[in-house]
């Protein structure tokens, strides 16, 4: 017992250091959520594109409805954004860096979420710096509950 109270105000700290201030947004359909550093803000159109401070990064992401299967989902992912790297494609997830159009500098991850509903997120940001940031958002898309 007295190692269980020792353990928990570390894991509520590590916690709470990790998203101090971090928003969490969910689609206009209200079928997924993902975490956004503070400061980012959402177009008042489309709820699931959501854009940082300084305009360098940006984030798109939402639901599917159940209908719509996973497997084609990625499909149909891969052949638009033409993946040159990926990062993780399991049974779970499937997530990918997109080719950049000429000239434009950054980088572009897409993301889905074997889930139901299925749930995707493509992650956009100019500055290598910002990667572990972009990291903790693509960790924290899932379905809302």
């Amino acid at each position: 017992m007295k190692i269980l109270i020792a353990i928990l105000p570390l894991v509520a700290f590590t916690a709470a250091a990790q998203d101090a201030g971090w928003q969490v947004l969910k689609d206009r359909r209200q079928l997924c959520q993902i975490s956004v550093p503070p400061g980012w803000t959402a177009d008042r159109i489309m709820a699931g594109n959501v854009t940082s401070p300084d305009k360098k990064s940006n984030v798109i992401f939402g639901g599917k409805p159940a209908s719509v299967d996973y497997a084609t989902i990625v499909k149909s992912a891969k052949d638009m954004f033409k993946p040159v790297k990926t990062i993780e494609e399991t049974a779970a997830r499937t997530w990918f860096v997109e080719a950049q159009p000429a000239g434009k500098p950054g980088t572009t991850w897409y993301l889905a979420l074997s889930s139901s509903p299925v749930c995707e997120a493509q992650i956009r940001f100019a500055d290598a710096s910002f990667e572990s940031s972009a990291k903790q958002m693509a960790n924290s898309l899932k379905p809302v509950k």
